[in-house]
C-alpha cells in the first residue's frame, strides 16, 4: 500500500490562486485545469505502476526505488467531467498487480456568475425622460470577474450595451461576493434612439474563466423594463411604495409564522397536561421549530434587501424583531 500520501495542488493560472500541498484526506477535490501530484511511500518495493480513473489509464506514475520501499509519484489534470474513482496500481518487485491506494476525485467546475437585480425593486417601470435609473446588483462567482455590462433592448431590438465599472468584492460575505451599482441616463437613450418608448435592460457579467477550460461563464440578471413617458411619476415614488409594500408582506408572513408556532406550542403543553405525550408533542415542537426557523430567515432577508434601499432607516427595527424570533427559537 501506499502510506503516507500528500496532494500537490497546481491552480490554474486565471485563478491566481498558490500553489498547496496537504495530506491526501478523503480525496482529491478540485476546479477543472488543476495539475495534481500525488507522492507516496509504499511499504514494500514495487516496479512501476499505473493510474486509473473509473477504470481507465489516465496520467502518468512515476516510481523512485529505494532500499526501503521508494517514493511513487502520480501526476494528472482535473479534466471537465472527469469525476469518479481513483486507483493507484502498483507492481510488486515480484511481478503481482496490487490496488495500493484508492480515492474518490472531484472536479469542480467554476459556474457562471449568479447575478441578482437588488433595485429598482418594481421590474417594469414607467419613468420621465429625465430620471436617472441605478440598478444595484450582487454577483456570486467562483473565482473572479471579468467584465460587466448593460444589455439594451430597445423598442424590442438588441442594441449595443453600455460598458460599466467593476463591482466591489465583499470582504465580509462567507461566500465569494460581488456588490455594484450601474447607472442609465433616460435622456440619453432618448437622444441616442430618437425613437425609444420601451427599453428593457439588465445586468450581464462574464467570469474570468478561459476558453480552453469551456469560458467565458456569463451571467445575467433578471430583465427591467422601463417606458419612458413624459407624464409619469418619479422614480423615488415608485421605488419607495414598492419596497413599503416588500416589507408589509414580509412582516406579516413572519407574524403569521410566529402565531402559527406559539399555536402548536400551546396545543403540545395541553396534551402534555394530559399525559398524552411523547409522539404528538414532538411533532407538534418540531413543526413550530420551522416555522419559527421560516420566520427568522424571512426577517433576514428582508434586512438585507432594506439596507439596499430607500428603507434602510428601518432596518434596525426588523433587526429587533429577527432577534425575538430567535431566542424565541433557542429557548424552544
Amino acid at each position: 500500500v501506499l502510506e503516507s500520501v500528500v496532494a500537490a495542488y497546481d491552480f490554474p493560472v486565471y485563478t491566481d490562486l498558490s500553489p498547496s500541498k496537504r495530506p491526501l484526506g478523503r480525496g482529491v477535490t478540485a476546479l477543472t485545469g488543476t495539475s495534481v501530484v500525488l507522492e507516496g511511500r509504499p511499504n514494500t518495493p514495487v516496479e512501476s505502476g499505473k493510474f486509473l480513473l473509473d477504470g481507465k489509464e489516465a496520467g502518468t506514475v512515476n516510481v523512485t526505488p529505494g532500499a526501503s520501499g521508494g517514493r511513487v509519484e502520480i501526476s494528472w489534470t482535473m479534466e471537465p467531467e472527469a469525476s469518479g474513482l481513483g486507483q493507484v496500481i502498483l507492481t510488486h518487485r515480484l511481478g503481482r498487480e496490487v490496488e495500493g491506494l484508492r480515492f474518490p476525485v472531484t472536479v469542480v467546475k467554476d459556474e457562471p456568475p449568479v447575478v441578482t437585480l437588488l433595485t429598482p425593486m418594481p421590474r417594469e417601470l414607467r419613468v420621465k425622460p429625465t430620471e436617472q435609473i441605478v440598478m444595484e446588483y450582487e454577483v456570486e462567482e467562483d473565482v473572479g470577474l471579468a467584465e460587466v455590462s448593460i444589455e439594451l433592448r430597445v423598442n424590442g431590438k438588441a442594441v449595443e450595451s453600455l460598458a460599466e465599472v467593476m463591482p466591489d468584492r465583499v470582504q465580509t460575505s462567507r461566500k465569494p461576493l460581488w456588490r455594484g451599482e450601474g447607472m442609465v441616463s433616460v435622456g440619453g437613450l432618448v437622444d441616442r434612439w430618437k425613437n425609444a418608448r420601451e427599453v428593457k435592460m439588465r445586468i450581464a457579467v462574464r467570469d474570468t474563466l478561459p476558453e480552453d477550460l469551456e469560458g467565458p461563464g456569463m451571467g445575467y440578471s433578471e430583465w427591467l423594463t422601463v417606458k419612458i413617458d413624459r407624464n409619469a411619476e418619479s422614480l423615488v415614488r415608485q421605488e419607495l411604495r414598492a419596497q413599503q409594500s416588500d416589507v408589509r408582506e414580509s412582516l406579516a408572513k413572519a407574524e403569521q409564522d410566529v402565531r402559527e408556532a406559539k399555536a402548536r406550542l400551546d396545543a403540545a403543553r395541553v396534551k402534555e397536561e394530559k399525559k398524552d405525550v411523547q409522539k404528538y408533542t414532538e411533532g407538534q415542537m418540531k413543526k413550530a421549530e420551522e416555522k419559527l426557523a421560516e420566520a427568522k430567515e424571512n426577517l433576514e432577508e428582508l434586512a438585507e434587501r432594506m439596507e439596499n434601499g430607500v428603507q434602510a432607516a428601518k432596518v434596525k427595527d426588523v433587526l429587533e424583531a429577527m432577534e425575538k424570533v430567535k431566542e424565541a427559537l433557542s429557548a424552544l
